[in-house]
């Protein structure tokens, strides 16, 4: 068994909404889920796509803040505690 597992990874699109004109972070998980082209953004903003020949508009705020602490972790390697052996110090390596 091996001591060192991954941190979850969190798969974002960026939409535009048309709403508010900004740019807000949908999850992969978010955008199946919807089955009617409205989503939810990180920042728990229902997000309307506007069209996809508009150009892109400033992130929310909220949402590239989500994503880098995300990001930050994603993959990283976390260790677990070790289980403590009494006599390992006798017996290094």
């Amino acid at each position: 068994m091996s001591d060192i597992r991954l941190a979850p990874r969190v798969w974002t699109t960026w939409h535009t909404n048309g709403a508010d004109g900004r740019d807000h972070a949908v999850t992969d998980e978010a955008m199946a889920a919807a089955d009617d082209g409205i989503y939810e953004g990180l920042c728990g903003v229902t997000v309307v796509p506007g069209s996809m020949t508009q150009p892109p508009g400033p992130q929310c705020p909220a949402c590239r803040g989500m994503t880098r602490r995300s990001v930050e972790g994603a993959g990283q390697p976390v260790s677990r505690p070790r289980a403590r052996r009494p006599f390992a110090r006798l017996w290094r390596r």
